[in-house]
């Protein structure tokens, strides 16, 4: 493979070019490192200088960074998992979704991730906890308000007076109302009314 012009043999066994990307490497920890652009561009053996790329969380608590193509020679943003998942390994059943298997979402190792269908990801992230499903500080309500606005909606509140009071849509009070959300806490007074 050749990178400008230079041929790309001087990486270590464990890094390999990020297809699409040769300006840029990843290793089996699941580190991006980018080619030096300065006038020093070699080491003293003739070698390419990499250097090592900093990723950024996102508010799920993935690994982010921006990366420049090599067609258009634009940058782009592109997860760090499947970079990684992506160029060590090939994906010949075609599956979607890049999963962690110990569940950690910065974790980036090669070990740690393998290819899956969108129902696999859910299984993954029910296995792991992940799921935002009934857990507190994960959304605007919690259970408990949740049992309060079922009750106040059987008693003929309206739905508007709700999302003023809890501080959120009335979408979000006309989903709970008819079970498209939060259906997993029953309405313990519905059969009274």
């Amino acid at each position: 493979m050749e990178y400008l012009g230079y041929p790309v043999t001087n990486l270590l066994p464990e890094k390999k070019i990020i297809p699409g990307f040769t300006g840029y490497a990843v290793d089996k920890a699941g580190d991006i490192w980018s080619r030096i652009y300065k006038k020093k561009q070699f080491d003293n053996f003739g070698h390419i200088i990499w250097k090592k790329r900093k990723s950024w969380k996102k508010k799920d608590g993935y690994l982010i960074l921006r990366l420049q193509r090599d067609d258009d020679k634009k940058m782009i943003k592109k997860y760090t998992h499947r970079l990684t998942l992506e160029t060590f390994t090939s994906n010949i059943e075609n599956k979607p979704c890049v999963l962690h298997g110990n569940g950690i979402r910065d974790d980036n190792r090669l070990d740690n991730l393998y290819w899956g269908t969108y129902l696999d990801n859910l299984k993954d992230a029910h296995r792991h906890g992940t799921t935002n499903l009934g857990r507190p500080g994960h959304g605007k309500l919690n259970e408990i308000q949740v049992l309060v606005i079922k009750k106040a909606l059987t008693l003929g509140v309206s739905s508007y007076k709700l999302a003023k009071i809890f501080g959120v849509r009335q979408g979000n009070i006309m989903h709970i109302k008819h079970g498209y959300t939060w259906k997993h806490i029953k309405n313990p007074w519905a059969k009274y009314f």
